[in-house]
């Protein structure tokens, strides 16, 4: 059986502990797959554990922790079970005597692999699984698609939670594991300082802490209707939304022929760094209309339309706080492939 707890001197004590690792600038080295960090190799000291014993005055528990903290230092490779008992503690979920209870408490949710066993020596990419599920972290979209232990490692390196030159299949020492919590912790403990300014804006009458990202982005590209040329235009387009935004755009082109082409359609982005972003790598699907013109006396609006659907992938680059430049290729129908750039601006 267990109870559930909230533990915040176990906080504290790892957050503390991530303090002084900044401090002296210690981060994990990577080891090949089938070995694990030793004690000269990981990014704990010795003199850490005399400050962590320290703690064990507050409170009984406290010294419980201190102890337990005090083991996982000495560990060279630390188990599934002790990680999800430990885990489960940090994250406000359970507090477990029993580690194989924790371990099946988690492989209930699939917080662990199939092939993950109590006993086992924890791997990075499994205990990135665990940590991510845990302690509730938003991934990009494919984390949030597959939930696998790779997609899971990827996430918590993007997020700098794992730093340096790491294997997600390199075995986990007790000291890689209690800076890697330590990291989560602080980014956690950040965010809902962000929390409470954003709904403290809100509550003063200042939405504009929490709104989402909306843009107005300015164009240029080049797009192949034809295998006779490509045709060169600019146009425009809005959006909002942070993680997944939806918007409309339009564009104008001319060719070396002299065919115009209008495009007017809606699109819907997927920011694959994670729900809350608004930058970095993205997909974006686009679907409306074409309408063109093949009599070069005849001025816009063109006679011949064909309703226009495709894909695009690009990148969103800020260039300060406001703008941002936006790379991208295209493909679909009624035209071969496009290149463009927008330049973005955030209102």
């Amino acid at each position: 059986m267990f109870q559930l707890y909230v533990f915040s001197p176990l906080k504290n004590l790892l957050l503390d502990k991530y303090l002084f690792l900044i401090e002296n600038n210690i981060t994990m080295k990577a080891v090949p797959a089938t070995r694990h960090l030793n004690k000269e190799s990981g990014f704990f000291k010795r003199p850490l554990i005399v400050l962590f014993i320290v703690f064990s005055a507050v409170s009984v528990r406290a010294q419980t922790t201190a102890m337990e903290i005090e083991a996982l230092l000495d560990n060279p490779a630390i188990t599934y079970a002790q990680a999800a008992r430990f885990v489960l503690e940090t994250s406000d979920i359970a507090v477990m005597e029993n580690p194989d209870e924790a371990f099946q408490y988690a492989a209930d949710r699939n917080w662990l692999s199939k092939k993950a066993m109590p006993g086992d020596s924890a791997k990075l990419n499994e205990v990135s699984l665990l940590l991510m599920e845990a302690f509730s972290l938003k991934g990009g979209l494919f984390y949030s698609l597959a939930k696998t232990p790779h997609y899971a490692y990827r996430e918590l390196v993007y997020k700098r939670i794992i730093q340096g030159r790491t294997d997600p299949e390199m075995v986990v020492s007790g000291e890689d594991f209690l800076y890697i919590v330590s990291r989560i912790l602080s980014i956690k403990e950040e965010d809902e300082q962000n929390q409470l300014i954003a709904e403290a804006h809100v509550a003063n009458g200042d939405s504009h802490g929490s709104a989402p990202d909306f843009f107005i982005a300015p164009l240029v590209e080049v797009v192949g209707y034809s295998r006779k040329g490509p045709s060169f235009g600019g146009g425009l387009a809005l959006g909002a939304g942070d993680g997944v935004a939806i918007g409309a755009r339009f564009l104008y082109t001319i060719d070396t022929e002299s065919i115009h082409a209008m495009e007017i359609a809606v699109f819907m982005r997927f920011y694959l760094l994670g729900a809350d972003v608004c930058t970095g790598p993205f997909v974006q699907l686009n679907a409306g209309a074409s309408i063109y013109n093949y009599e070069h006396s005849v001025s816009p609006p063109a006679k011949t339309g064909a309703l226009s659907a495709g894909i695009t992938a690009g990148w969103r680059f800020p260039l300060g706080e406001h703008w941002y430049i936006e790379p991208g290729i295209r493909t679909g129908y009624p035209y071969i492939a496009g290149v463009g750039v927008a330049f973005a601006f955030r209102l």
